[in-house]
């Protein structure tokens, strides 16, 4: 029967491709929950969800292909997706693919039929283990079980369901896909999580070359943190809990392994060295005298701090009290069990194997280094030896265990160490160095070459002097001169160093002593920094800025940027001189803080100005308002504003833009308002307006059941003091009864002149028509009175008509035709008075 066995986890580090509008995601359609399509046939899954937070973060549309998984693979190789959302690096991969940095991880497990267990030794006739094609699990046991026949299937829905109807008994899946599918489609029991066969990540895959996508995707996934993906993570896994079988059967399942596993190596520690061989001299003497008396070498066995023991046919026959002490059971219970049963399963095995072929007198290794397992299950290193002996008339296998835990632990953190170090130095930017005393460079970094072009052997002995600037060589040696006074860490220094093409790079350092056994410092460690292009952009933008400056200093208005940070205060990072005439500010009071500019402005302005701020930042859409600004003087002055947003690496949204002065606009804007809305000569409100206000009282008089009153008036025997005294007197005339009228009727009411010697009044919300009739006697009483115009005492009256609203008409026009057919009749009826409207006339 298969048993798998763990590996570990292998990292994969995933250029950036030109940004598209719509990023084309494959992905498996049977792979749930991270893909998969729903019974509406849509896109849901985990990863589903987490591309399109990471796209949201890119700025980018995303659209899913989903298919099967070799087909998914394919898509991104022949162009019609630009990546593939979650996949295994693996080196067969990477020859067709880059990769992004990890997304999440995924354990895989062996699955196995329910009738398999206990497992056999042997695998049954015919078995076979389902895997999905072009999977990760695919390429894993096809390179680490090549003796095993694999039956792969398009996808894993497919794969779980032949196995349900006994197609196979044993498949490889990813834990939480394996389990919704048999959750699914099968029946509980039908099938169990036999073991762990790997951890690893999965990465988003990429075309080779394809650096500016893979950086906008590594940046997202930055973004995105680990707190949202444990959000989605949780939505869409019902447990992180692994079923598998439990803890009495991994003996049994150990028994039937077919895979044997490595025996590791290392080099021993001194003391353990002296203690073997001296232990094992003491156990060969004990075996000589065994036979003239057992007693003497049970006596030298207890006494030992190692391990001591003798095995025949898989049994012991003979331990000491440390070999309890190691693996926690009494003398009884080591001597009941076959060895096998006390190794761990990983080497369970070999164990075995090794222990026969030296009975049979085979040139094997003497010493091995294993896992054993304790009595409380725990899990142990040991180193082992083994030696033949006849004891008790009978070949047997006798030989010294130690416990070697501790330096295992040692050695396995040293590795990942040393590889942590490793993969740092050779994935990091900037170049390690080291020198010694003498200023010559003893150890740099691989990328010293991609950074500079020399070749690394080239530039290790060598003298820095050779590659820093002469100008900078004075800086240099006061720079290790401070470190070999201070003996401390240094840093800051510049200076410039020589390219394999001849030119120069700007480089930044720290560095800090290193001292031999004695406290003498032997050398410098230290980070030099590749700062060419920042320096020559600081250049450009101080350039840039001196040309800001001057032009903002000679222009109208004031340039400004304007900046919301990612906790909602915002700032002027820049503001030119001139921004001050506008809010009485100086540019430097608003670095921090706006707060002084906005304090400046109108109250009235401020709700809009604001929304319109928000507005932009949620669209990242231009920015345009006009506001009023305080002035020194307490009055207020109209500007405008324009500018463009765009949005910062930490969330942070900034403005480029320019305020005008746009009062004299403003005063020109309403003069023209007021032209083309009142008549020139009065002063009153035109047809246009009056006609406005009309439409206005229709709407409240039908929201709110109001009535008001349309007056028309016409002026009576103007025309003889047109005629006779000429234009000029006639004008003075007119605006004169205008202004009687006006001082007539309300705030709220309009007088308004429609031509020549016509005028109209809207009298809004009136109680009854003796209002309307009231108003209009005084006007004829008002009119009626004596004008002297320019030494001329004029005599006028007035013909008023009245039409009520909503009794006389409920529109405009109705209502005008019947005022005025009202203001007719007054004048058949002999003038100087004001008639209501009536069906008759």
């Amino acid at each position: 029967m298969l048993m798998l066995l763990c590996s570990l986890p292998v990292l994969s580090h995933g250029q950036r491709e030109p940004v598209r509008e719509t990023l084309v995601v494959s992905l498996d359609h049977a792979w749930p929950p991270f893909s998969f399509l729903d019974d509406g046939g849509r896109p849901a899954g985990m990863l589903i969800e987490l591309w399109q937070e990471i796209t949201r973060i890119m700025g980018m549309d995303v659209r899913f292909f989903l298919t099967d998984w070799a087909e998914s693979i394919e898509a991104v190789k022949d162009g019609r997706a630009h990546v593939h959302g979650g996949l295994v690096p693996s080196p067969e991969r990477s020859e067709f693919m880059d990769f992004s940095a990890e997304i999440m991880g995924v354990h895989t497990y062996a699955f196995a039929a329910s009738e398999l267990i206990p497992l056999r030794l042997e695998i049954p006739d015919g078995a076979e283990v389902g895997v999905t094609l072009g999977s990760y699990e695919q390429e894993f046991m096809r390179l680490a079980y090549p003796d095993l026949t694999l039956r792969p299937f398009l996808n894993n829905q497919l794969m779980v369901q032949a196995a349900l109807h006994g197609e196979v008994q044993l498949f490889v899946a990813d834990y939480p896909t394996g389990m919704y599918l048999l959750d699914r489609y099968g029946e509980p029991g039908q099938f169990y999580a036999v073991t762990l066969l790997y951890t690893r990540y999965l990465a988003a895959g990429l075309p080779p070359g394809s650096r500016d996508l893979q950086d906008s995707i590594d940046v997202a996934l930055s973004i995105f943190g680990d707190e949202e993906l444990q959000r989605i993570s949780q939505r869409w896994m019902r447990s992180e809990r692994v079923e598998v079988l439990p803890g009495w059967l991994l003996p049994v399942l150990g028994a039937g392994l077919l895979f044997l596993v490595f025996a590791g190596g290392g080099a021993y520690l001194l003391a353990l060295r002296v203690q073997r061989r001296r232990l094992l001299a003491e156990l060969g003497a004990g075996t000589r005298a065994l036979k003239e008396s057992e007693a003497r070498f049970r006596t030298l066995a207890d006494h030992a701090t190692a391990g001591i023991y003798v095995l025949q046919n898989r049994h012991f026959v003979l331990v000491n009290a440390a070999m309890g002490h190691i693996l926690g059971y009494n003398e009884e219970e080591l001597l009941a069990h076959e060895v096998s049963f006390f190794v761990h399963p990983d080497h369970r095995e070999v164990a075995v194997q090794m222990t026969m072929e030296r009975l049979e007198g085979k040139d094997v290794h003497s010493r091995y280094e294993m896992k054993i397992l304790r009595k409380d299950g725990g899990v142990r290193w040991v180193e082992l030896s083994l030696g033949t002996l006849l004891y008790r008339g009978m070949i047997s296998s006798a030989g010294t265990v130690f416990d070697v835990t501790e330096r295992k632990e040692l050695e396995e953190k040293l590795r990942i160490s040393e590889e942590t170090f490793r993969a740092m130095v050779e994935n990091a930017n900037d170049i390690i160095f080291s020198m010694d005393m003498d200023g010559v460079l003893t150890y740099v970094s691989p990328n010293w070459t991609e950074i500079l072009g020399h070749d690394v052997s080239h530039v290790r002995g060598q003298s820095f002097t050779a590659f820093m600037h002469p100008d900078d060589l004075a800086a240099g040696y006061a720079f290790l001169d401070l470190i070999y006074d201070t003996r401390k860490k240094q840093g800051g220094i510049s200076y410039r160093v020589t390219h394999r093409d001849g030119g120069w790079r700007w480089h930044t350092s720290n560095a800090s002593p290193f001292f031999d056994g004695e406290g003498h410092i032997a050398g410098i460690h230290g980070i030099a920094r590749d700062i060419t292009d920042i320096k020559y952009a600081a250049e450009s933008r101080e350039t840039a800025l001196a040309m800001l400056n001057k032009v903002a200093a000679n222009i109208p208005g004031a340039i400004y940027q304007f900046r919301i940070r990612p906790d909602g205060s915002y700032h002027f990072p820049y503001a030119s001189e001139r921004v001050q005439e506008i809010f009485g500010v100086h540019p430097e009071e608003l670095m921090e803080d706006a707060s002084p500019a906005f304090n400046a402005m109108h109250p009235d302005d401020l709700g809009s100005l604001m929304e319109s701020i928000l507005d932009s930042a949620a669209n990242l859409s231009l920015w345009q308002n006009e506001f009023r600004v305080r002035r020194a003087n307490g009055a207020y002055r109209w500007f405008s504003g324009q500018s463009v947003p765009e949005l910062q690496d930490d969330g942070a949204i900034l403005w480029h833009g320019y305020f005008a002065d746009i009062q004299d606009w403003k005063d020109a804007e309403e003069r023209i308002t007021h032209m083309a809305l009142h008549d020139p000569l009065t002063g009153l409100p035109n047809r246009t307006l009056f006609e406005d206000r009309v439409e206005q009282a229709l709407i409240q008089g039908e929201r709110e059941k109001d009535t008001f009153a349309l007056l028309f008036i016409d002026l009576d025997r103007f025309k003889p003091v047109n005629d006779t005294l000429g234009h000029r007197v006639g004008d003075l005339l007119l605006q004169e009864a205008a202004r009687r009228m006006e001082k007539l009727i309300r705030a709220s009411d309009t007088a308004a002149r429609i031509g020549g010697d016509e005028f109209v009044i809207l009298l809004r919300k009136i109680a009854s028509r003796e209002d309307a009739a009231r108003i209009g006697a005084n006007i004829c009483r008002e009119l009626r009175r004596t004008f002297c115009i320019e030494g001329h005492e004029l005599r006028i009256s007035a013909s008023i008509g009245i039409a009520l609203y909503p009794e006389h008409g409920r529109d405009l026009i109705t209502l005008c035709k019947r005022a005025d057919r009202a203001m007719y009749h007054s004048k058949a009826s002999g003038r100087d008075r004001a008639s209501f409207f009536a069906q008759k006339f």
